[in-house]
């Protein structure tokens, strides 16, 4: 518990002071919000999608993979860990494409009220 205390404090003096630093352009990379849509596995398009950002990102900085799971999916498949099992498969990805980032799933009765939420 201590050390998770000292890494938040050095993670909160990080950020602070890099504010007061300049940054040269060649080393600020955007933070990448990417879509997926939801699949059981992950399509062709989504490794696609992944294997895009990859070469934008250079394996520098974080990006945040988001994918919506509607409502009615949830009951038709009848499964509470759905949610859990579409986590695992992102993390899976990041890794395989060598990716930093969060992932973050949500469920709404609707792709844009998802991407809203998210």
């Amino acid at each position: 518990l201590l050390l998770r205390g000292l890494e938040l404090q050095a993670a909160r003096y990080s950020l602070l002071a890099a504010d007061h630093q300049s940054c040269h352009v060649k080393n600020w990379r955007p933070q990448l919000l990417v879509l997926l849509s939801y699949k059981e596995n992950l399509t062709a398009d989504n490794i696609g999608l992944l294997s895009f950002v990859r070469c934008l990102k250079h394996g520098n900085g974080l990006v945040i993979v988001g994918t919506v799971v509607p409502y009615d999916l949830i009951e038709l498949i009848d499964d509470d860990n759905v949610l859990e099992k579409q986590k695992r498969l992102l993390k899976e990805g990041l890794k395989t494409h060598k990716l930093e980032g969060f992932i973050q799933v949500t469920c709404e009765e609707s792709i844009p009220k998802g991407t809203t939420t998210l």
